[in-house]
């Protein structure tokens, strides 16, 4: 009664249900239905909407900006931490403000426009190989081929190679290597974590979690370990050949960074760099697929180019309507769907509406 009626939100739209308890968010998760249940509720309540007691969801471009973007005399949002970094060291998705903008600035010679054009043969030749392939596969499956998948062999190859020296092979062969199929499994463990973390279970931090967190967690990891142990093989093996870790260990002083938040770091650049694209790619080749207009506009764009060895990293970034394609499929079918959800901090926020502040603690 007293969420439903009033609690300080109770003025915002939302379903009822998912004003009095946090159930229904939970019961989506595990259905692994949430974002399209989030959708719904913004075509029927507006862009903004109570999804769960404590929390809002936003859809406007300025909340964005209001709930993730630095602001001038403004501390960020604290991050919501549903998981613990498995060996202790924060990484990019763990760390605080302080440890995040310090490993932001580790990173940046491994992802500078130098390290890129250093790393494109690299790249073509696996691109060059997925072209290959699909040509084969092509000819071979009259019905067509799952992009996604071959999609996900690309990138997961290229990533595995750029950062720890060691290609996974799942274009050579043809399937998935085992850290694929564990990646996933990960994933949907995690998650199924988290949604029984958030029911607030008491002593659940204390008691229960040692319990269960092994067994919801398994493939998580063992994604890690199998991370953890290409970090360390990398940073023992010397090599003149330029990747992600050859030009972080170039520009940063290893004895001050500690070897276990390396090994942080380069687990969620792997993974992160690995879904993410193969997600967006596939979203973007769906809308091509159906917008027949744009995916031929396109093609003309691409083909102005004379050979494959125009097909560079310099010339491709100069065609405006690939640029366009490729951010108006980001917006349209983001390579993250779910929130990344912040806490108000205690002095208040105004989020989206100027003249309208949230209580502290309320997640957004």
């Amino acid at each position: 009664m007293y969420s439903v009626y009033f609690h300080p939100l109770s003025k915002f739209p939302g379903p009822p249900l998912a004003a009095a308890s946090i159930l229904p968010a939970t019961l989506q998760t595990f259905r692994g239905t949430l974002q399209q249940w989030v959708i719904e509720q913004h075509r029927h309540y507006g862009p903004v909407v109570r999804i769960r007691p404590n929390e809002l969801s936003f859809i406007t471009d300025s909340a964005w900006k209001d709930i993730y973007a630095h602001r001038q005399g403004h501390p960020q949002m604290p991050k919501i931490m549903r998981t613990k970094p498995i060996n202790g060291a924060p990484s990019l998705m763990s760390a605080n403000d302080a440890d995040h903008a310090r490993q932001r600035k580790l990173l940046s010679a491994a992802f500078s426009d130098h390290a890129l054009r250093e790393q494109e043969p690299v790249i073509k030749s696996y691109v060059d190989l997925l072209v290959k392939q699909l040509r084969e596969e092509s000819d071979r499956n009259v019905n067509g081929v799952d992009m996604v998948e071959w999609f996900t062999y690309t990138t997961f190859d290229i990533i595995g190679d750029l950062s720890f020296g060691v290609p996974f092979g799942n274009l050579a062969n043809k399937k998935p290597h085992p850290w694929v199929s564990t990646f996933k499994s990960g994933i949907k463990q995690g998650i199924l974590f988290v949604a029984i973390r958030s029911l607030g279970i008491p002593l659940f931090d204390s008691i229960l979690y040692p319990l269960v967190s092994p067994i919801f967690q398994q493939k998580r990891h063992e994604q890690f370990k199998y991370a953890q142990a290409a970090v360390r093989e990398r940073l023992n093996t010397k090599t003149e050949r330029p990747d992600f870790i050859s030009n972080f260990l170039r520009d940063n002083d290893t004895s001050v960074v500690p070897q276990a938040e390396i090994e942080s770091i380069f687990t969620i650049v792997a993974l992160a760099g690995c879904e993410s694209p193969a997600t967006a790619l596939s979203g973007a080749t769906y809308y091509l697929l159906r917008n027949p207009a744009v995916y031929k506009k396109l093609q003309d764009e691409i083909r102005n180019l004379q050979t494959d060895d125009d097909l560079s990293i310099a010339n491709l970034s100069r065609l405006p309507y690939l640029r366009a394609v490729l951010e108006e499929s980001l917006r349209v079918y983001p390579a993250v769907p779910a929130a990344m959800d912040r806490v108000v901090p205690p002095e208040g926020r105004a989020v989206s509406i100027s003249w309208r502040k949230y209580p502290s603690g309320v997640q957004t």
